[in-house]
């Protein structure tokens, strides 16, 4: 898992032993943080916090620590690094499946 704070030299870097790589997703806020998970990462990231779509996830607060932007971009990328699908947030929840 990765975090980057708007401000680089506060990012900080996650090294736990990697699952079995089944793709990964990105979340970017509103304040241009990014944080990346591991699928199985991600999995554990929703079921925390009781959601079920991904697309429930927008537009609510950003995780990353003293940040009050909204999270509005999800994309998850398949095996291959390539986007499978990408939720973003403005008028509307708009979902695009590569």
């Amino acid at each position: 898992m990765t975090r980057k704070y708007k401000n680089l030299a506060q990012s900080i870097n996650f090294f736990l032993p990697p699952p079995e790589y089944k793709g990964h997703v990105e979340l970017h806020c509103s304040d241009n943080c990014f944080i990346g998970y591991h699928t199985s990462c991600w999995r554990k990231f929703k079921g925390d916090r009781i959601v079920g779509a991904d697309k429930e996830l927008l537009s609510t607060l950003c995780p990353t620590p003293d940040c009050s932007g909204f999270v509005r971009i999800i994309s998850v990328y398949d095996t291959n690094n390539k986007v499978k699908i990408k939720v973003s947030f403005g008028s509307e929840a708009i979902i695009y499946k590569f």
